[in-house]
């Protein structure tokens, strides 16, 4: 099992940064949280030479870990394809690890996964997009299998790729399919607009509006919304959520950590 926390802040670095930072208290510091396999995990930073969409990664970065410091953790850093191959796509990748994206709407897609952007030609190949599409579909089993926390803080999850020095948005977005390539490990399919949809049979897929945990640290968000949920088959619970929030705040698409592969009953939060 593993998991995906989508906060989908709007560009605002400080804003995703306490999140982060009051995410990791939880998980990492086993604050709130129900289960232990985080405690003390490693936590990687995917930033790499590539753009970033709705951030300037470099920027993120710099903000992201000034709070990180002075909240006592450390990381390593993947700056280019070489280490994010090498570390998350070998044949024995590390097991439960927190995992930061500072590329906004899109990861940063290694070379020697597939082409998204030829330098020889000076454009995206004509399968860019289904090469994106099977990389986060491929990703999200590696959540799975090897029990990560993607952390994905900015934006529309998976909504564009990188690659060489380039945003998919060039050339037209991945869009939808994205994100939804990665839920189809889990049989779910979504809209971040505000529409959810899954297929059948529904599966276990839990999300926490993080309310709880902001009291506590960095004071309260003016929304009055449950703490913890759990899609079910009218999946109108987080449909509600993604309104209280992008009401409230302005910013936000959909918050929450979402189970990939969990059993029947797990939580991350209490």
């Amino acid at each position: 099992m593993g998991w995906l926390f989508i906060l989908g802040s709007g560009g605002d670095y400080v804003h995703a940064s306490r999140h982060i930072v009051t995410l990791l208290d939880a998980v990492v510091e086993c604050k709130r949280c129900v289960i232990d396999d985080f405690r003390n995990a490693k936590i990687y930073i995917i930033k790499t030479s590539d753009p970033g969409h709705w951030t300037t990664p470099s920027d993120f970065y710099n903000t992201l870990t000034q709070y990180l410091s002075d909240a006592g953790y450390s990381w390593v850093l993947l700056d280019d394809y070489d280490k994010i191959w090498n570390t998350l796509w070998s044949d024995n990748p590390p097991r439960d690890i927190v995992i930061i994206n500072t590329h906004g709407e899109g990861q940063p897609v290694p070379t020697q996964y597939g082409l998204i952007y030829d330098t020889s030609t000076g454009d995206f190949t004509s399968d860019y997009k289904t090469v994106a599409q099977n990389y986060y579909k491929d990703l999200a089993s590696r959540v799975r299998d090897y029990n990560w926390l993607l952390i994905e803080p900015i934006g529309y999850t998976y909504y564009n790729a990188m690659q060489n020095g380039h945003d998919t948005a060039e050339k037209g977005a991945i869009g939808g399919a994205g994100l939804n390539s990665f839920l189809s490990v889990i049989n779910v399919s979504t809209d971040c607009w505000g529409n959810r949809l899954s297929t059948s049979p529904t599966p276990v897929v839990h999300c926490c509006a993080l309310k709880y945990l902001w009291n506590s640290s960095w004071g309260s968000i003016s929304v009055s919304a449950v703490r913890f949920f759990r899609l079910n088959t009218s999946l109108l619970p987080i449909t509600n959520i993604w309104q209280i929030f992008h009401k409230k705040l302005n910013q936000v698409y959909v918050s929450g950590a979402i189970g990939i592969g969990v059993s029947d009953g797990a939580r991350l939060f209490y």
